[in-house]
């Protein structure tokens, strides 16, 4: 069963800190943003953020990259400063909030496949062209298309009556039978 004011049906290994996501993106153009995430717990090393960083520097269009305050020390010198008037960098970002109207979804490892060099890393030219992949053209376009299909489904299934929400509620009783049958012939 939902809890009654719970609309966000998050769970996190982070403590949650939008940082005003939703504020930020209400401010810009429909699907103008690009959304950059590797995952909460990818580490990249320090010359791929740099390259990723300033491949988003080259593109023009706006950006939201959450990026963890252990791992913001690798990007380079001035670039959140730099970067300030079209991007939005912050410690977490709710991914199902975020994939809304007013944002793109370039999960850089789902979306576009990016081509890394000899040593491993995605070179700033590869970065932005996948970026404009996805910004741009029929190819984008349909990205957006499915992205909010998704979107929809997945909200589907966690409101009350949706699959997921009766399979945690089944999941639930079951738990709670398991426990009373226990504690029954323990007696």
């Amino acid at each position: 069963m939902q809890l009654e004011k719970d609309k966000e049906y998050s769970l996190s290994l982070f403590k949650p800190n939008p940082d005003g996501c939703n504020e930020w993106l209400d401010s810009k153009e429909t699907d103008s943003v690009v959304y950059v995430s590797f995952g909460s717990m990818v580490a990249l090393a320090e010359e791929q953020m740099a390259v990723i960083a300033w491949g988003l520097r080259r593109i023009d269009c706006c950006f939201l990259w959450p990026v963890r305050e252990s791992e913001r020390k690798k990007l380079p010198s001035n670039f959140v400063e730099e970067s300030s008037k079209k991007s939005l960098l912050v410690t977490w970002s709710p991914q199902l909030q975020v994939l809304a109207p007013k944002s793109v979804g370039c999960l850089m490892t789902h979306c576009v496949r990016v081509k890394a060099d000899e040593k491993g890393i995605v070179t700033k030219e590869e970065v932005e062209g996948c970026i404009r992949e996805v910004m741009e053209g029929e190819r984008g376009n349909e990205m957006r298309r499915n992205s909010e299909k998704w979107m929809k489904l997945a909200k589907t299934a966690v409101d009350e009556g949706g699959s997921s929400a009766k399979s945690i509620t089944e999941f639930a009783a079951e738990l709670a039978r398991k426990f009373h049958e226990t504690k029954d012939s323990k007696v």
